[in-house]
């Protein structure tokens, strides 16, 4: 089964526990910790997505969505024929998978999600 559509949502924050603390107390929201400075957040229903930790939010600290692929390197090579850019290699994600950020054609900057395979 292809997967290719937006899976994650991940927003910079200033101060974890204050996000986490909102977002629960507002929303009801779930959270795991992932890594010191990144959090996974799971809404009850819809995408999930996570926080991570930045000093200060600018443009360069913006929301970042996510696809899930089957293959990272595969899509990789994909977008790099089609005129994309590759912002930041294959990296892996202890937990979770790999995840790797290009830019396509507009400029816009996108990240890709290979989560481990269930073996």
């Amino acid at each position: 089964m292809s997967k290719d559509f937006f899976c994650h949502i991940q927003l910079p924050a200033k101060d974890l526990n204050r996000v986490k603390n909102f977002y629960k107390t507002v929303f009801n929201w779930n959270f795991e910790n992932l890594q010191k400075d990144i959090i996974l957040f799971n809404p009850m229903e819809g995408m999930g997505g996570s926080f991570k930790l930045v000093k200060e939010i600018s443009a360069n600290t913006c929301v970042l969505p996510y696809i899930c692929v089957e293959d990272i390197e595969k899509t990789l090579e994909l977008i790099i024929e089609n005129n994309g850019s590759l912002i930041e290699i294959k990296t892996e994600i202890p937990g979770l998978g790999y995840v790797a950020k290009f830019s396509d054609t507009e400029g816009n900057v996108i990240a890709l999600l290979e989560e481990y395979k269930n073996e």
